[in-house]
């Protein structure tokens, strides 16, 4: 077998050691060769044990993939030691043997092996089973049922018993009292009024099926959260805001921070337009959206972080007269129509982002005098605590139902292995981080808040090894959350932490140059910070005949007028999708 010869950040991503390593892997980067070769060195090289080693992915093929191809490159070395270090091909063989129980698996798989291990630490029985999909469906599903049969059976008592009060009727009174499904007296005041001012709000026609839907969705949101009931309680508490000292309540925090993100959002964006400007050589046009829009915005931002803020509704009030100037027209001369009329799309793309954010903000947070907003937020309060309850009593009444089934679901698994890492003085955790020397996480686009929670629990200060491409982030459905990746990347980049450092493989050893140059037109303007460290670069570059620029053709169907294609230069083309042959063909 010949040797591979490893690019720089390659043999960088194989060879660093006693660091957070978050590895940004463009498609077609080796990725996973390099990060065989690293486990193949640290149990060749280094003498460490497979059980020393926690590699973690998202499906059961990947898993099963990974321990094969590190099992194959172990044998191998096995062999090859045979004839130079016989004694050191015997030490390697018996880790060899070892692999098969070492932890490469799934997020789920490890997480169920320490719940089994720890079940004396949950209220679960050691016989659990997980259900499928399917199954935690159903269940969740007749919670659901069980839920707002009783809200409506309460809401129908309080009507009941607001008219019997109002009735000199005793016996007629009582009669209705009785008729409400035996709900509670005390139960059908505290919560029918609030759930029918909710149906009211959220619901067409009291149909249920809207907030169904709601608490379906929120439900499953919150339950991909470390401690989503005390989040929930916060959320609560922040919308109690009075107006007096606003600038040091949880309100002001909390929108201070959504107002920065919506300003840093069209901040990015602008800039991506001077870039495009600066390098298309049009400077005139970059300099004036520095000095104009760009100013304005880091002004705004300067205002919103501004310390010891003392009247909040006078800064918002400045902040919007700041972001009602208009923003200025980009005009080319005749010496710069040619170059101008190449970018002039992707420039309007960039701005128009940046206005779009801009609008966002203006409404959520500028439309409205401060102390209406208070308002506002303080009636959504009333509303935010009834969905509280109902998601509670959701939660407790599908709880009750798993644990008669004797059954867990996907969600529970990972809540079980938190709160076994977070037990008592936190001994489970500490046994796991002795024994793992270095933690390795594939695929780390697609994890979830809670995933990362429990990552926290088992890692050591200096042994995680993250993998993973944003772009290839697939799994939002599932409620993984790229913007985990995207902040590690850049608290990681700053290098202000010696213990953390970004490696990026951007050479793609796949794609012939032209699908590599089309895919980062595509990308650039579609993702933020899509800069020279993020875009694709080619490894191999391709000098054969089949080489052929890539077409992107967009099918659009139900809409009036003819389908049609967008090449990756930005040009209207007719066709078909299989216009797109060549292209695909040829990357």
């Amino acid at each position: 077998m010949s040797e591979i010869r490893w690019n720089e950040e390659q043999q960088q991503a194989i060879s660093l050691r006693h660091k957070n390593i978050l590895v940004a892997a463009a498609a077609g980067s080796g990725k996973t060769a390099v990060l065989v070769e690293r486990i193949r060195r640290l149990v060749v090289e280094e003498d460490v044990s497979p059980r020393e080693l926690l590699v973690l992915t998202f499906t059961n093929a990947a898993a099963a993939e990974m321990k094969d191809k590190i099992r194959r490159a172990l044998t191998e070395e096995a062999k090859r030691l045979q004839q130079s270090d016989p004694r050191k091909a015997a030490g390697l063989r018996a880790k060899l043997k070892e692999l098969p129980t070492a932890d490469i698996s799934t997020f789920h798989s490890f997480a169920l092996k320490i719940i089994r291990r720890f079940f004396y630490l949950t209220d679960l029985e050691p016989g659990f089973t997980v259900c499928d999909e399917t199954r935690a469906l159903l269940l969740r599903e007749e919670a659901l049922d069980l839920l707002l049969e009783s809200e409506f059976a309460a809401s129908e008592n309080v009507t009941d018993i607001t008219n019997g009060a109002n009735s000199t009727n005793d016996a007629d009174s009582t009669n209705g009292t009785a008729a409400a499904n035996d709900v509670p007296v005390e139960r059908a005041t505290a919560s029918g009024n609030g759930f029918l001012t909710f149906m009211d709000h959220f619901a067409s026609d009291r149909n249920p099926q809207k907030v169904r839907d709601l608490l379906t969705d929120c439900y499953d949101k919150l339950m991909a959260m470390p401690h989503p009931w005390e989040w929930l309680d916060e959320q609560q508490e922040i919308l109690q805001a009075g107006k007096e000292a606003f600038a040091e309540q949880k309100l002001w925090a909390a929108m201070q921070k959504e107002i920065c993100k919506d300003l840093e959002a069209a901040l990015t964006a602008i800039r991506r337009a001077e870039d495009v400007l600066w390098e298309a050589g049009l400077d005139r046009h970059a300099q004036k959206l520095q000095e104009t829009e760009e100013r304005t915005l880091r002004e705004a931002l300067k205002l919103v972080i501004a310390p010891d803020v003392a009247d909040v509704a006078a800064l918002l009030a400045q902040l919007d007269l700041l972001l009602a100037v208009a923003p200025p027209r980009l005009a080319a001369n005749k010496a710069e129509k040619d170059a101008f009329g190449q970018v002039k799309d992707r420039v309007k793309a960039c701005r128009d982002e940046a206005h779009a954010c801009l609008k966002n903000l203006r409404e959520d947070f500028l439309a409205l005098p401060l102390a209406e907003q208070i308002q506002d937020m303080r009636e959504t309060g009333a509303d935010l605590a009834t969905l509280t309850r109902l998601l509670k009593d959701l939660h407790a009444l599908y709880h009750e139902a798993k644990q008669e089934a004797r059954v867990v679901d996907f969600s529970d698994i990972e809540h079980y292995c938190l709160a076994v890492l977070e037990h008592g003085d936190g001994e489970a955790a500490r046994g796991y981080r002795e024994r793992f020397s270095h933690i390795f996480i594939d695929e780390y686009q697609d994890t979830n808040i809670l995933q990362d929670a429990i990552i926290s629990h088992l890692k050591r200060d200096d042994d995680l090894f993250m993998v993973g491409d944003v772009k290839q982030s697939i799994y939002r459905f599932r409620l993984a959350d790229p913007t985990i990746f995207q902040k590690k990347y850049k608290d990681y980049a700053d290098d202000r932490d010696p213990l953390s450092q970004v490696i990026d493989l951007n050479s793609n050893y796949r794609s012939k140059d032209s699908l590599v140059r089309g895919i980062n037109r595509i990308f650039r303007d579609l993702m933020p910070d899509y800069d020279e460290r993020a875009e694709l670069h080619t490894g191999d570059p391709y000098r054969g005949p089949f080489l052929y620029e890539p077409q992107l053709t967009v099918l659009a169907t139900g809409m009036t007028g003819t389908a049609g294609a967008m090449s990756t230069t930005g040009e209207n083309t007719a066709g078909t999708a299989t216009g797109a042959a060549n292209g695909t063909a040829s990357g």
